[in-house]
């Protein structure tokens, strides 16, 4: 009896490391991993960006009630993390949820700049 698993149920693609073997040739991959062939499976990729994003969603309600609380001083111009620094220098107790979301992903543009950062050149 052949044991199965669920990503050779799911389409297959080519990745940088294939060897050139033929895929019907290639054993089944766990779900996110190249198989011995090179494949990766599609819908593990696009589930992983899915995550991201709702992870994301996730995170900027948090970021937007950061960026509308007064209490830490004008946002206008300056990144969250300045932001977040200047009103920890001012003893305004910022929330450190949001400082450690903006050290987590200090390469994301979407995390690191506020609401109001496409509206400068407006």
């Amino acid at each position: 009896m052949s044991q199965t698993t669920l990503s050779s149920h799911f389409q297959q693609t080519k990745s940088k490391r294939a060897t050139g073997k033929a895929a019907s040739t290639a054993k089944a991959a766990a779900p996110g991993q190249a198989d011995s062939g090179g494949y990766t499976s599609i819908r593990t990729r696009s589930t992983h960006q899915q995550a991201s994003e709702v992870e994301f969603q996730q995170h900027a309600v948090v970021l937007k009630s950061f960026d509308l609380n007064y209490d830490f001083g004008p946002c206008h111009g300056i990144s969250r993390l300045e932001r977040w620094e200047r009103a920890q220098e001012f003893n305004l107790s910022p929330p450190q949820d949001v400082y450690d979301l903006l050290r987590k992903y200090p390469h994301e543009e979407r995390y690191q700049q506020s609401l109001w950062h496409d509206c400068m050149n407006l």
